[in-house]
């Protein structure tokens, strides 16, 4: 069995205008063999759904890992989570924007806890079918969109999350001074609400925001140098390096050669 094989990928966008406000794609992942993979801090929340198979988290107050939910989800955090597959996986993962914490149900998913079953969190209409899901090779586009439509119909209008999130993707901010001016809130209320909204201060919220879009382009850009990391905000190439050290436990070029999926958030490790 060839390595592309062994680990498929299948990307998507949403087609619903609403839902691409919300969801960045949905992932489909097939694994047929004994896996370990590091998640990396990606300013997204993660929402999973298993289809077939295990997956195990690592726990770090046990020491050990443990089962995960066959649904379950993960916020935004500058932390790294470590997975285990015991043999084979079959799951789709929904990556959503920081604004979609302004749906209610997104909440459940703060304080960070991976083994929280999102099942028990919402009625059973939200069950996502596997048929409907991948039939002849691809995501049925239509039917995620339907469903995440359910969900969105219930988001209540934050315009501090949302020009916020806006703010930071659109525009370069290196400072916690540049997003204070540029949000229009002292560094005090600016600290109040990052923390509330999404459990980050505002450093590390522009940290996750920095790494993850350097790591987003250099992976879409392989024939780039790391030194093209300097315009997301890094001071110079070693500050990258010591970050990506910090964030992932590797080095740049260590990094990147593990990333054996095209998404640039995850690291199959030997």
């Amino acid at each position: 069995m060839t390595k592309s094989e062994q680990f498929k990928l299948i990307e998507f966008t949403p087609q619903d205008e609403i839902v691409s406000r919300y969801i960045e794609k949905y992932q489909y992942y097939q694994i047929e063999k004994e896996t370990w993979i590091k998640s990396l801090p990606n300013a997204r929340l993660d929402c999973w759904f298993i289809f077939e198979g295990a997956l195990n988290i690592w726990d770090e107050s046990k020491k050990c890992f443990c089962t995960a939910p066959v649904n379950g989800g993960y916020p935004a955090t500058n932390s790294s989570l470590l997975f285990h597959i015991p043999k084979k996986l079959s799951c789709i993962n929904i990556k959503l924007y920081l604004n979609s914490l302004t749906i209610p149900f997104f909440r459940y998913l703060y304080p960070a806890n991976p083994f929280l079953n999102l099942s028990k969190c919402y009625n059973h209409t939200l069950q996502i079918n596997q048929k409907n899901v991948y039939t002849q090779g691809s995501l049925n586009i239509k039917y995620l969109d339907k469903w995440a439509l359910q969900l969105i119909s219930t988001a209540q209008s934050d315009i501090t999350i949302e020009s916020l999130v806006e703010i930071i993707h659109k525009q370069k901010i290196i400072s916690v001074k540049e997003l204070s001016a540029e949000s229009n809130l002292s560094s005090r209320n600016l600290q109040r609400v990052t923390k509330k909204a999404f459990n980050l201060s505002p450093k590390e919220l522009l940290t996750v925001f920095r790494f993850s879009q350097t790591t987003s382009y250099l992976k879409a850009n392989p024939q780039k140098a790391f030194i093209d990391a300097l315009s997301f905000g890094y001071y110079d190439q070693s500050h990258f390096i010591r970050e990506c050290r910090r964030i992932s436990g590797s080095p740049p070029k260590e990094l990147f050669s593990n990333m054996t999926f095209s998404t640039s958030d995850l690291m199959i490790l030997d």
